[in-house]
């Protein structure tokens, strides 16, 4: 077994009953005290930031199983909390998650105080990141090895023939079953549930009388499991493109998929208003091209340090992990005519970025969390001949993203451990939560936003007419609302909405 945990535990089946709210996971966890890294960390930061900033690091050790959570397991939870010296009346501290599932809270502490938070947020709050159970630095679930995650990338997106489909699900089930071998049954207990109760405990101890909370992508299902199980503990919560948790995992990745297309069709519209877009006026045909050329004469890396080449997956991953962020639109048509030319550095630049790949070849554990977390949460899970028949369906309406998007459905139905039982959301009487959602978002479509307003009840909409992942803070008007809604809970008029710059 995995050194995440000690002890012995009842095993899945108390999790599975256990989607109640724990009363009181403050008094089952540990103290937090905080070392002070302040120095280390301005040292890393020089020539970075003119932001006068302290650093404290902490750990929260809480039950592997809330629902259990005097039976000996634990997981430690890695906490940092960042102060800046013009701090001045103090509200309080201001908790973020990244999204992922498997992104580092700490990390994204670090990057929104260091240079993203408005000094506004910074002058009234701590901010505090704490990587979710499972994963970066709170006892990260490895199970994948990077040489795997580097012949992973070249897996074929969406395979045609049956025989490049039974090579998909055969990879698939052997980094499941690798899983289990090191964690068992104890892959349940790392849900966005038991996150929750996790956040319930880290609030108690830093000693907040409520919750004041910024969370993006999958951070939206936490604020959103945690408004409805603990609504009376709730100051402010903002969640920024938000996860419709009401929908199948498979309808779920259908509109993914849809967004993404979206998303590319905002991207080549772009690349056509020039007076010459590399990509032709077709680049969604471009793009197909390069991905069936790539598969028949893979791509050399760039690089003679780099032994990878590129082929379909890699080139679909990266236009993936390009629209993101409308920033990257033109890295990503100089990294597509690049491969066409042969030279696949730019592409893998771009692969890399979004799975967390350093230079020297490691990776960090997000791989190995988002599907652990994932398949914990999977309480309907999609098998393969349903994938295999869905894939065909969603293909033929959405060519480019469709038919890759079904052939991932299958991964948790060959996953062995059980999934946990998931805190419902929904109208729970807690104070207005702000909900943001932008127009052109490709991985969580505005759809989801709406949604989850209305779902919340107390739910309050901000529309961001843009392009790229969450918006907050990329415009003055989205961070205006935002910064006053943090700052004095002060909820934005109904139906606001925000220009896209």
């Amino acid at each position: 077994m995995s050194s995440a945990v000690s002890s012995n535990s009842a095993g899945p089946s108390a999790a599975i009953s256990s989607g109640a709210a724990i009363a009181d996971p403050g008094a089952f966890a540990s103290n937090l005290s905080f070392t002070d890294i302040s120095d280390q960390v301005n040292k890393a930061l020089t020539g970075v930031t003119d932001r006068k900033l302290t650093f404290g690091r902490g750990v929260l050790k809480v039950p592997l199983d809330w629902a259990n959570p005097a039976n000996g397991k634990t997981v430690s939870i890695t906490v940092i909390k960042i102060r800046s010296k013009s701090q001045h009346d103090r509200i309080g501290s201001l908790v973020v998650n990244p999204g992922g599932p498997g992104g580092s809270g700490t990390e994204a502490a670090l990057d929104l105080a260091v240079s993203e938070l408005p000094q506004a947020i910074l002058d009234r709050f701590d901010i505090v990141g704490f990587d979710p159970r499972g994963v970066g630095l709170s006892d990260p679930i490895k199970c994948i090895p990077a040489k795997e995650k580097d012949a992973e990338l070249n897996m074929t997106p969406d395979p045609v023939s049956q025989a490049a489909w039974n090579a998909n699900v055969a990879e698939e089930t052997k980094v499941a079953n690798e899983c289990y071998a090191i964690y068992g049954a104890d892959l349940t207990f790392y849900s966005t549930a038991e996150t929750v109760r996790d956040m319930e405990a880290l609030r108690a101890k830093l000693g907040d009388a409520k919750l004041t909370y910024l969370g993006y992508s999958y951070g939206t299902l936490l604020g959103a499991e945690y408004a409805s199980a603990y609504p009376d503990k709730v100051r402010a919560l903002v969640l920024d493109g938000a996860v419709d948790p009401t929908i199948s995992s498979a309808d779920q990745d259908k509109t993914q998929a849809a967004g993404f297309q979206l998303a590319f069709s905002h991207f080549a519209a772009n690349c056509e208003k020039k007076a010459t877009c590399p990509l032709g006026h077709d680049p969604v045909g471009y793009v197909q091209n390069l991905m069936a050329s790539s598969d028949k004469n893979p791509i050399p890396s760039g690089s003679s340090k780099d032994k990878r080449v590129v082929q379909g997956g890699a080139v679909l991953l990266a236009v993936i992990s390009a629209l993101y962020d409308e920033s990257q639109w033109d890295q990503l048509t100089t990294a597509l005519t690049d491969a066409s030319k042969g030279d696949g550095s730019g592409v893998l630049a771009l692969d890399d970025q979004y799975n967390e790949r350093q230079p020297d070849g490691t990776y960090t554990n997000i791989e190995d969390a988002n599907a652990t977390i994932a398949c914990a949460d999977e309480t309907d899970r999609t098998t393969v001949a349903q994938a295999r028949a869905l894939q065909t369906q969603w293909r033929a309406t959405n060519p480019l993203f469709g038919g890759s998007a079904a052939a991932s459905l299958d991964y948790c139905s060959l996953w062995k451990a059980p999934p946990d039982k998931p805190i419902k959301v929904t109208d729970n009487d807690a104070p207005t939560v702000l909900v943001v959602g932008t127009t052109g978002d490709p991985a969580t479509p505005i759809s989801g936003a709406k949604h989850l307003a209305a779902l919340l009840g107390s739910g309050d909409l901000l529309i961001w007419q843009g392009d790229g992942h969450t918006a907050y803070p990329k415009t003055d008007c989205i961070t205006n609302v935002v910064d006053a809604y943090l700052i004095d809970a002060k909820a934005p008029a109904p139906g606001t909405t925000c220009p896209a710059s």
